[in-house]
This record gives C-alpha cells, sequence and structure tokens, in this order.
C-alpha cells in the first residue's frame, strides 16, 4: 500500500516530468508571449509614426519640386527677355 504523495511521485517519475518542469515551462512560455507582445506594442506605433513623418517630408518634396520649377521658368524667362 502506498501514501498519495508516494503515489504522486511515482506518477511524475513515470511521466518523465515533473509538477516543477512543467510550470516552469508554463511560465516560461508565458512570459516569452509577454515579451512578444511587448516588442509588437512598441515597434507597431513607432512604425506608424515613422511613416507619417515620411509621408508629410514626401509631400514637402513634391511642393517644394513644383515651386523650385515655377522659379527656375521665371528665371530664365526674365533672363531671356534681359538678352
Amino acid at each position: 500500500m502506498m501514501t498519495f504523495d508516494e503515489h504522486l511521485r511515482q506518477m511524475e517519475l513515470d511521466d518523465g516530468c515533473t509538477q516543477e518542469v512543467n510550470r516552469s515551462l508554463a511560465l516560461a512560455f508565458f512570459f516569452l508571449v509577454n515579451l512578444m507582445l511587448a516588442v509588437i506594442g512598441t515597434v507597431i506605433p513607432a512604425a506608424k509614426i515613422v511613416r507619417t513623418k515620411i509621408t508629410k517630408l514626401e509631400k514637402l518634396i513634391e511642393i517644394t519640386k513644383f515651386y523650385h520649377i515655377k522659379v527656375v521658368a521665371i528665371s530664365d524667362f526674365m533672363y531671356k527677355s534681359l538678352i
């Protein structure tokens, strides 16, 4: 006849792993998932901010190019009219 504790120990030995190992694996998995969610939660908003700034910069570059073309055309016209 075995006590309940002896029976549990024998079952843990038969399974090849103890409850402590299972608990440690569960905690490791839990912390790994939390770490991945933290990284994702940090990277995605930062990427959105950068994407917005790039879009604004591209629009500014387009406007600058447009006005640069107009200034060059006007200055060419004025130069040719002086000659």
